[in-house]
């Protein structure tokens, strides 16, 4: 059975599952192996088989329908697979890997669902989503006696630590981002009004407290007029500085902003008409070397008033994943406090490879992680990895490296 209606398709997302299982569990693994099952035995081919036959896996690259409706037949053919995994003796782990896969019209992944919907049906067997993009693996359920379920274990702890924290007293932030990644991941497509919007929010980001901004962005939206750039264009600069003090959601360099809120308009236009479409562009190279462009002088691609955590901050709104290395998370993830690295604070580069580093071990998005990591330094927040933390309360010290007075 085709792990897709693309057999090519099908045979490189294999690949990619048992390179993962390769290099994360140091054992030898090989495509299409023949294993006897049933009485009299007969064998049967598995897409994946541990050499040590010890781990067998099935792997699925399935996805919704185009107008987000269950594909039914392809739930049949996953449920004939777990049928077959369900023979092997109970030595082995048994394990069906589905393509990590959303639609804006769902609020899972097609892998979530098909758990959720037969998980009577499964047994002992494991469901995970691979992403292929971000080489990152989510086991569906919570088994914590199977070795393979990513279980949150180790330091990488603190972040479920962090985040239940966070939920129980209500004050973790309740970001769009991780939905934007998704939407993106499934499909949608961004306007210009939508690349206006997320430099907009990325500026009024700068240098003020996120708890100031947020009860205004209804009014903020209709003071940039729905972020229709023809109307700012047309609009004195003035209207909206003066708008936005009005509404006390200003910042030290709200007037410089608003000046060149025109030229960065017009810089949009000008990578629109040079790459087809502004998504075009953003997703032209890694994320990374983008955020670049968007905020070194030198490029002529330069966002005016846009560093490096803005150009980030404009990017995961328009559903590219990734961190913001911000003041909190460069304090929260430097030496001397819950970081790996040797510099204090986290350089932008020491953020980046230590988010990354934990998405892959949480299977988190880089985007959650550092919501997670914001919302618990943050004023209005979490309010505990302050610039003078509060010890006190922190649930996760015992792995921090905090010492007074460095």
């Amino acid at each position: 059975m085709s792990n897709s209606d693309n057999p090519i398709n099908g045979a490189i997302f294999q690949k990619q599952v048992l390179e993962w299982f390769r290099v994360h569990y140091k054992v030898s693994f090989s495509l299409e192996k023949k294993i006897p099952i049933g009485n009299p035995p007969k064998d049967h081919k598995f897409d994946i088989v541990a050499d040590n036959d010890l781990i067998a896996i099935e792997c699925k690259r399935y996805t919704w329908t185009e107008t987000g409706n269950v594909p039914s037949a392809k739930m049949g053919f996953t449920n004939e697979a777990a049928f077959y995994l369900s023979f092997l003796p109970d030595a082995y782990k048994k394990i069906i890997v589905m393509l990590r896969c959303y639609h804006p019209k769902r609020k899972e992944s097609l892998a979530e669902y098909y758990y959720r919907t037969y998980r009577h049906l499964l047994g002992n067997i494991i469901v995970a989503e691979f992403d292929p993009d971000r080489k990152s693996m989510r086991f569906i359920q919570e088994d914590t006696s199977n070795p393979l379920v990513t279980t949150l274990s180790g330091r990488e702890g603190y972040i479920k630590i962090m985040k239940d924290y966070l939920t129980d007293r209500g004050v973790l932030y309740d970001s769009s981002l991780a939905e934007e990644i998704r939407n993106r991941s499934a499909g949608k497509k961004y306007t210009i009004n939508d690349h206006v919007h997320a430099m907009i929010y990325a500026l009024l980001s700068n240098q003020t407290k996120w708890v100031r901004i947020e009860p205004h962005l209804e009014e903020i939206r209709e003071l940039f007029f729905d972020y229709d750039p023809e109307k700012i264009l047309k609009t004195a600069p003035s209207k909206f500085s003066n708008g936005l003090f009005r509404l006390k959601c200003g910042n030290m360099s709200t007037e410089a902003q608003m000046l060149v809120l025109a030229d960065n308009i017009r810089t949009l236009y000008r990578i629109e008409e040079e790459y087809g479409c502004v998504d075009a562009f953003i997703t032209s190279e890694p994320a990374d070397v983008i955020a670049v462009k968007l905020s070194k002088g030198s490029s002529p691609y330069k966002i005016k008033r846009f560093g490096e955590a803005l150009a980030w901050e404009y990017l995961r709104t328009m559903g590219i994943d990734g961190v913001k290395p911000d003041t909190h998370l460069r304090r929260f993830l430097g030496s001397n406090r819950m970081g790996t690295g040797l510099n204090d604070p986290a350089t932008v580069k020491d953020v980046r490879e230590q988010v990354e580093a934990l998405s892959q071990q949480t299977s988190l998005l880089k985007v959650e992680i550092d919501n997670i990591i914001w919302s618990f330094c943050a004023d209005g927040y979490g309010e505990v990895c302050t610039a003078t933390p509060h010890c006190d309360i922190c649930p996760v010290k015992e792995f921090c490296n905090y010492k007074k007075g460095v």
